[in-house]
C-alpha cells in the first residue's frame, strides 16, 4: 500500500551510526515491483520490494549505515509504493537510530505529550523536541550536584526543536527540566566526548 512517514532527526556523530528497522513482506505473491524506500534528504539509501520476499518473509533486520550523515540534521523518510491495484503489504516496525549501539530514537512517541532529548549521549549540542506540547516553556539544565547550569524561556514550543550549545559543559550527567503552566517534564542527558 502507498503511504509515508518522515521525520527530521539529528544524526549523532560517532564511529558507528546506523538506522535500523524490521521489515516483512506480508503478501509475497503481490506485484513484485511494489516496494518500500528508505531515504535520507531525498536520496534512497535502502529499498525492499515484494520480490525480496524470500529474504523478508518474516520480520528481518534492515541495517543501514548512516556514518556519512553523522553530525547533522537530516530528513529520514520511509515511503511505500504500489505499482498496480493489487494489494501488497510490506511491514516496517521498530525503527531506530543507533549511535555506537545505543538507541537515540526515531518515530517514537511524537503524539504523546512530553519532551525528547537527543542525541543521548550528547557531544557538543543537546536537542530538545516538544512532543504534542504547546505554549510557553522554561527550560532548565541542571548538573548532578543540583547546580543550575542554564535557563532559557521559550515563548512557543509547538513544532520547535530547541538546541543548546553544550561545548562548555563537562562530561557527565545532566537533567533537562521543562516547566509549562502547571506541568513539569524532565529527561536525563549524558555529555560524553
Amino acid at each position: 500500500e502507498t503511504g509515508s512517514v518522515e521525520q527530521s532527526a539529528m544524526v549523532p556523530t560517532g564511529p558507528d551510526v546506523r538506522l535500523i528497522m524490521y521489515v516483512k513482506v506480508a503478501l509475497p505473491n503481490a506485484e513484485p515491483n511494489d516496494r518500500v524506500d528508505v531515504s535520507v534528504d531525498g536520496t534512497v539509501v535502502a529499498s525492499v520490494s515484494v520480490a525480496d520476499s524470500l529474504t523478508y518473509g518474516d520480520y528481518t533486520l534492515l541495517d543501514i549505515d548512516m556514518n556519512s550523515y553523522a553530525g547533522g540534521t537530516h530528513t529520514i523518510r520511509i515511503e511505500g509504493f504500489q505499482t498496480t491495484t493489487t494489494v501488497s503489504n510490506i511491514l516496517v516496525d521498530d525503527v531506530a537510530l543507533l549511535a555506537d549501539g545505543s538507541t537515540v530514537g526515531l518515530f517514537e512517541n511524537e503524539a504523546l505529550p512530553g519532551i525528547m532529548v537527543y542525541p543521548n549521549p550528547a557531544n557538543d549540542i543537546i536537542n530538545l523536541s516538544f512532543n504534542a506540547l504547546e505554549g510557553e516553556a522554561v527550560i532548565t539544565l541542571i548538573d548532578m550536584s543540583g547546580k543550575i547550569v542554564a535557563t532559557e524561556r521559550v515563548a512557543e514550543v509547538n513544532r520547535r526543536i530547541f538546541s543548546y550549545d553544550a561545548r562548555d559543559l563537562d562530561n557527565g550527567a545532566y537533567m533537562v527540566s521543562v516547566r509549562m503552566a502547571n506541568k513539569q517534564y524532565s529527561e536525563r542527558v549524558l555529555i560524553a566526548r
